[in-house]
Parts: structure tokens; sequence; C-alpha cells
């Protein structure tokens, strides 16, 4: 019968070891809850802990403490994005010539933070991002149980650009943010080496975009070429067909503008956490 167990848990085990997913990057997630810890360590503190930030990374550590635990902590950050746009040699032959693209060879810079403040005026642009961010746990004395819930940020960004920045069209005004406001968690202590968890997460998500447009390609390319020819003749024989010369346009010029602005005052989710420590 052992021999059988043991032959299953090789399986298992090798089997997992299997299964690989691939590895992705993100730039605001989990950055902005505040852990030292955690950022030293890329975030790889599951089966680690990071006091009352175990809340978010794995509930079960919350076991760890003990008697009545307090964290308050202010978050505070700049944005500093840039970007340069350095125009290939014969860039304009895409563009059936036109080469008068302002945005080439030109510079961008997003130096301004922007947050999101839900009830307050949205998307809301500020000298610097800031988090003042909270949480308590409790342990009865004798108790295997811990009671805790942390306020804190797993996701917040937001940058602004000027009207006539060349990187607009990556974005003039963008924020990505959550908050988790309530986060109801307890953690048992099932012996000196497992320790299980879970964690009820309310939070506020919110996004706000606005995005200046253009078309670069061979078809506005094709008008801005033959407005340029045809428009400076009186008496356009070809104005009855298509009406290209009431306004600009052409493979540079602006056509569109998106601006988007969603949140959601209640966004639940759920962590279950388990912390194994073998002697």
């Amino acid at each position: 019968m052992n021999m059988r167990i043991s032959l299953l848990a090789q399986t298992i085990f090798w089997a997992t070891s299997l299964c690989c997913g691939l590895a992705q990057a993100q730039l605001a997630q989990n950055l902005t809850i505040g852990s030292p810890k955690a950022m030293a360590l890329g975030n790889a503190v599951t089966a680690d802990f990071v006091g009352i930030d175990s809340v978010h990374y794995n509930p079960a550590a919350l076991t760890k403490l003990k008697g009545r635990q307090t964290t308050v902590k202010f978050i505070t950050g700049m944005m500093d994005i840039r970007a340069d746009f350095d125009a290939p040699e014969g860039y304009g032959s895409n563009f059936l010539g036109l080469n008068n693209d302002p945005v080439a060879n030109s510079s961008s810079r997003a130096g301004a933070a922007m947050m999101y403040l839900p009830g307050v005026g949205g998307a809301t642009e500020l000298p610097m991002l800031f988090a003042p961010l909270a949480g308590l746990s409790i342990t009865p004395p004798g108790s295997k149980l811990t009671f805790a819930t942390n306020m804190y940020t797993p996701q917040a960004l937001g940058f602004a650009r000027g009207d006539d920045d060349p990187g607009r069209y990556q974005g003039k005004e963008l924020v990505i943010q959550r908050l988790t406001y309530f986060s109801p968690s307890l953690a048992y202590q099932v012996n000196d080496e497992l320790s299980v968890g879970l964690s009820i997460g309310f939070s506020h998500q919110a996004m706000a975009l606005n995005q200046d447009f253009r078309a670069p390609g061979v078809l506005t390319g094709f008008v801005g070429v033959a407005r340029d020819a045809l428009c400076l003749v009186d008496g356009n024989p070809f104005e009855i067909f298509l009406n290209i010369c009431g306004g600009e346009l052409g493979p540079f010029t602006d056509i569109a503008n998106i601006d988007i602005d969603m949140q959601q005052t209640l966004s639940p989710t759920w962590n279950v956490g388990f912390l194994w420590e073998p002697n």
C-alpha cells in the first residue's frame, strides 16, 4: 500500500512539473501594493510571509501574525514615460511619397500622473500618484484562527500627455486602477506544518482612456496626394464624384478621438491559500 501511494505521488509530481505556461510581464500588477519584500523578490512570495499583505499573496500565511497587528502605509510615485519616434529611410514611400509626418523623428514624454477618484471626480490629473493604505489582523490568544482585512491597490497606473504630444496616439490620458477597500480574511493553522486561508476582496475597478486616432496607409496617402494635385485646380471635374477639397485628410491627419470612462464600484474576488512548511 505504501508503494502505491509513493508511485501515485511521483506520478502527480512529474505530471505537474511538465505542465508549464508562458511567462508574462506586467507593468502595474502588484507593484502598487507597496510590499518591499514582494517587490524585491519580483512578487514571488506566495510561499513566503509578507505581513498583512498576505491577504493578497497567500491568506494562509496570516497565521504567522499573532495577537493584534495593524499596518499603515503611504505609497507615492512619479510618472516619467519617454519615447522616441525615429523614421526609417524611405519612410514616405509607404504613403505614396508623403513624408510630412509631424511624429517622425520626434520625442514624447508623459510626466503628469493621473488617478481615478471614485465618487469625487473620476480620472483626475495630480502632481504625483499617492495612496494611503491600512490593514488589521487579530489572532485570539491560544486560537488557531486569524482574522484580517487589508486595503490595498493591486493595480494602479495613470499618466497624461500634452494635446500636441506625438505619443497621444498611444494614449493622451490613461488610468487603469483597482482599489481593494475591504478584504475580510480567515486563516487556520491546521498543524505546525500546514495552514489554510481564504480572503474575499471587495474592490473598485476603473479604466479611463482618451486617445487620438489617425490612419496612416496607402488609401489615406492616395487621398492626400489627390487632394494636393486636384484641389489647386479651379473647377475640379472630379469633385462631383468625390469631394476631397472640403477639408484636410491624409495619412497624418487626426480623424477620430476616443474617450472612455468606465468603473465598477463593486468588483468581488476571492483568494484561497495553502502554506506547507515541512520540517
